[in-house]
């Protein structure tokens, strides 16, 4: 669906181009901000993501954990005579509001019945734009987030990351852990209401709408609510990767049971590769496929196999985790290295690649039948700058992956030594 030309255009809107066949309807406003609305008729619900670009890459050291505050401190409550706390005043309508945050943006989210759309929507972006701000919720906000790293200390898992993340992207944004006996102590309301200002200005919002809405109706609500929000300046791009110096590790802690990362930082894929990256990503630990099938159904060593796959631009990673017994450890990375060598040396099978292909569509079509599925999927396509495709075109992009596009991918990702990485 398109925007008609005429009023919309004649007063400065500038209308984003797209496929023909693109679903979804956009909007870049004088002020920079984006906007993109979907319909997902006979739903009756709605969803959107509003983004602000600037995540936790752009925190400073000393403020390192702004990121996932500021989100928090927009539900706290707006500028309005109430005062009241968005969620609360979200629910009463029947939808829900959640904050979120990133490495690339934070921003709100919410869902809910289509009636209640454009109410639930003035509320979160009156939010997002006019926050309170207060030094008493940021002391709330700062004391539920220690409680929160504290709590994820216990978690194998999340040791695995404070150990691995230095060592994969050493001196990069991406590289940092937070201190736990100083987690947050830098950060002021001052430092809160200047990052909310450069944050969550025009060329940095990103507005994804999808429902049972007409998409014109949708952007012209969302038009008005964000037009006069001032453009200020666009995000600083991540810098690229560094080389890890240091390319194994281990980290002694009492466990329940070892865990162990395999993986390559990479300098980050341009969406025309997402495709072969989602086949590839699914070959190598899908449920029941090459690392699953040698070290949880052969062996019965793992009850669990996962991995990282980050797309930001100009930075990713690719890793398989697992957790296996101590005395398995060595071993499981051994099949984890020989999967990963020969699918960068010798393509996969037709039947691999097409089970991978039917798979993954399967999980599109599904994340389609929801309407918060389908701002998720607009989300990651907008908040980079590019439309995002008709959900035909996406599965024609599976289709069109081939062994070799796989094994290609595999070869230019898993050229250099893996970063390794236990904790037990």
């Amino acid at each position: 669906m398109t925007l008609p030309a005429g009023p919309l255009l004649a007063a400065g809107w500038l209308l984003l181009s797209a496929p023909a066949s693109d679903p979804a309807a956009r909007l870049m406003l004088p002020n920079g901000a984006r906007l993109a609305a979907e319909r997902h008729a006979g739903s009756g619900t709605f969803a959107f993501e509003l983004h602000a670009s600037g995540g936790s890459l752009e925190d400073a050291e000393q403020h390192l954990g702004l990121a996932d505050l500021l989100p928090r401190m927009l539900l706290r409550a707006t500028g309005s005579p109430n005062g009241e706390d968005l969620a609360l005043a979200a629910e009463k309508a029947g939808a829900t509001v959640d904050a979120f945050s990133g490495p690339l943006t934070t921003g709100l989210r919410a869902s809910g019945p289509s009636a209640a759309f454009d109410e639930v929507l003035t509320l979160a972006v009156q939010a997002a734009l006019s926050p309170r701000l207060l030094p008493a919720d940021l002391e709330k906000e700062k004391t539920l987030a220690r409680q929160t790293l504290r709590t994820s200390l216990d978690d194998p898992g999340s040791a695995l990351g404070r150990a691995a993340r230095p060592l994969l992207f050493p001196g990069h944004p991406l590289g940092r852990v937070p201190d736990p006996e100083a987690y947050l102590d830098e950060v002021g309301i001052e430092d809160v209401r200047a990052a909310h200002a450069a944050r969550y200005a025009g060329r940095r919002l990103t507005l994804v709408m999808a429902g049972d809405f007409e998409p014109d109706a949708a952007l012209g609500s969302a038009r008005r609510l964000l037009e006069a929000t001032p453009p200020g300046e666009t995000a600083t791009p991540a810098p690229a990767p560094r080389a890890a110096s240091l390319l194994r590790a281990v980290q002694r802690r009492r466990t329940t049971e070892p865990v162990l990362l395999v993986g390559f930082p990479t300098a980050g894929l341009g969406p025309d590769a997402w495709p072969a990256m989602d086949v590839l990503s699914h070959i190598l630990i899908g449920f029941q496929e090459r690392i699953v099938t040698e070290i949880r159904e052969k062996r019965g060593w793992a009850y669990w196999v996962s991995g990282w796959d980050w797309r930001y631009p100009g930075v990713g990673l690719f890793a398989v985790t697992t957790a296996v017994p101590a005395r398995r450890l060595d071993d499981a990375e051994a099949i984890v290295r020989r999967e990963l060598a020969r699918i960068a040396s010798q393509a996969p099978s037709e039947a691999e690649v097409e089970r991978a292909r039917r798979i993954l569509a399967t999980s599109l079509a599904r994340r389609r039948q929801r309407s918060a599925g389908r701002a998720r999927t607009m989300a990651l396509w907008e908040t980079r700058g590019l439309p995002t495709p008709a959900a035909a075109a996406m599965r024609q992009g599976l289709r069109d992956v081939t062994p070799r596009d796989v094994r290609d991918l595999a070869a230019r990702l898993f050229a250099a030594e893996p970063v390794v990485v236990a904790v037990r």
